[in-house]
């Protein structure tokens, strides 16, 4: 098709969207379409009425031929990644985030995610290393300490697990989940001293708070 051609079909798109006729303006997106040459403001809203009517693989075809005309743009990537999100597709989630947050460099959101994905499925290195990353740009971010100690305690870093929950509670001192997984640290390296501390400080706050008494009856009376 002609370059003005092109034009008009988008033109035209946009006219029949701005009078809620979608059926009209994606038929006009498709026949002024050209995928060997596409125009980013072509596949851009062309992309977007296929994902509103959640005809997801189409979009995704659509995003993927962005992403791969317009590299520098993470735009596209950014599209795909809410697709694959919506659609719980993390086999093709993290690697569309891993080349995002080369895009973008001050994403803790992007990070986090990959951080969270890498736990998932247990690659504890990656979710050290994406939580780490993501702290390097928000340091007081105490969901993501938190995240990075669970990952050092998997991969038994048990000390640099104790820190980690520390920076996280001294953040947020509010969230015993993690002061239980703190407690639950200190049992495991024999500190039982440390344990119960952490243990008292959740079952007065909450005193039927899941796991904190069977924890408590599992420990000893003194430290070794």
């Amino acid at each position: 098709l002609h370059h003005d051609a092109r034009g008009c079909g988008l033109k035209l798109a946009r006219l029949y969207l701005s009078i809620g006729d979608a059926k009209a303006a994606l038929s006009y997106l498709q026949k002024s379409f050209q995928e060997d040459a596409p125009q980013a403001n072509h596949l851009a809203l062309l992309g977007g009425i296929l994902l509103k009517a959640k005809k997801h693989e189409q979009a995704e075809r659509l995003y993927l031929l962005g992403a791969k005309t317009f590299p520098h743009d993470e735009a596209w990537l950014k599209r795909l990644a809410s697709i694959y999100l919506q659609a719980q597709d993390n086999e093709k989630l993290f690697p569309t985030l891993e080349k995002l947050v080369v895009l973008d460099t001050e994403s803790v959101a992007f990070r986090s995610k990959l951080a969270q994905l890498a736990l998932e499925r247990e690659d504890f290195e990656a979710a050290e290393h994406w939580a780490m990353d993501a702290l390097y740009i928000n340091i007081k971010n105490a969901p993501l300490h938190a995240l990075r100690a669970e990952a050092l305690t998997k991969s038994k870093q048990h000390s640099a697990a104790v820190k980690e929950y520390g920076y996280a509670l001294q953040l947020d001192p509010d969230q015993l989940s993690w002061r239980l997984s703190l407690a639950q640290v200190y049992a495991e390296i024999g500190k039982t001293k440390e344990a119960k501390a952490e243990l008292e400080t959740i079952l007065k706050r909450s005193p039927n708070f899941p796991g904190a008494k069977e924890l408590a009856a599992t420990l000893k009376d003194e430290s070794p």
